[in-house]
């Protein structure tokens, strides 16, 4: 008899969660409570596997609204975020006290190519393999203008190009990642854009060329491997943009030519090996140094 009372119950369960709404109140610990002691509270309407989800807060100010999936024999009351973490699809909006938008997530973001394009600064492509695992995030200041974007991986992990911005809208740090890692250029913008400094990364550590500028003059290049400087540093003068000291590096070390161009014309040539000075010599005509080993001015 028990058996038969429990089939029928679980059968009217699932009826009732096919097509069911409801409303549930929270206190501050996310735990369920009544109306009157209530800190926010959520709108649930579910059709099948679709779960509609409004949040508000307790003076009835929209603060939240998303999608989720739930099969259809789940019992699905959710009651905190935890039930609801791995259910989400679609758009995600939040909101403040003063009804200013505060953050878009769209889960399975490459689903919505148009919704994405709509919200999306820079539309990325992926392969599919990864295009699937993708969240979209932006975020918003008080002002309204943006604060960041970019993706989340599968883990939560920073994916493809993230861009911040400042208070007036500028990009101020934009960067590649692969799994929550530097993968690609990272630029950082100084004072609107006056100053630039650019790193190429290789999962996770310095790889290839870093430049800086300012006011668009190249005033620094090194080249890394593997994290260490590695091959040529070259820094300019920033007046007239010509060359004033290289260097040669080595797995992080000096090593080879160092050479200094002073604004007297003279030249000064220190050789390094494996980061100690072997020799030094002095010149008084830098075009003829500059010719004998290749060194160019920036402009």
């Amino acid at each position: 008899m028990k058996y038969i009372l429990f089939i029928l119950f679980t059968f009217i369960l699932k009826s009732l969660i096919a097509q069911h709404s409801d409303t549930l109140y929270y206190d501050k610990k996310n735990r369920l409570t009544d109306k009157a002691h209530c800190e926010f509270y959520r709108k649930i309407e579910r059709n099948g596997e679709h779960v509609s989800l409004m949040e508000y807060r307790k003076d009835g100010t929209l603060s939240m609204t998303g999608n989720l999936v739930a099969s259809n024999n789940e019992v699905f009351n959710v009651l905190d975020y935890a039930e609801i973490e791995g259910k989400e699809v679609g758009l995600f909006t939040d909101w403040d006290k003063d009804g200013n938008i505060i953050s878009y997530r769209l889960y399975n973001a490459y689903q919505y190519p148009e919704l994405l394009k709509q919200i999306c600064t820079d539309y990325q492509h992926f392969p599919d393999s990864i295009s699937q695992q993708l969240t979209y995030h932006k975020y918003y200041r008080k002002n309204e203008t943006v604060q960041s974007e970019g993706f989340l991986d599968g883990a939560c992990n920073y994916y493809g190009l993230w861009k911040w911005y400042n208070r007036k809208g500028k990009i101020y740090t934009e960067a590649k990642y692969q799994s929550g890692v530097l993968h690609g250029k990272e630029t950082y913008y100084w004072n609107d854009g006056d100053y630039i400094v650019s790193t190429n990364y290789y999962q996770g550590v310095k790889h290839g060329k870093k430049e800086e500028l300012i006011e668009g003059k190249l005033l620094k290049s090194t080249m890394f491997k593997n994290g260490k400087k590695h091959g040529d540093e070259i820094s300019y003068y920033y007046e007239q943009g010509d060359v004033r000291k290289f260097t040669q590096y080595y797995e992080g070390v000096r090593h080879g030519h160092e050479i200094y161009f002073k604004y007297t014309n003279e030249v000064i040539i220190t050789i390094y090996q494996h980061g100690k000075i072997a020799e030094v010599k002095t010149y008084d005509d830098a075009e003829i140094v500059m010719a004998k080993y290749g060194i160019y001015n920036s402009i």
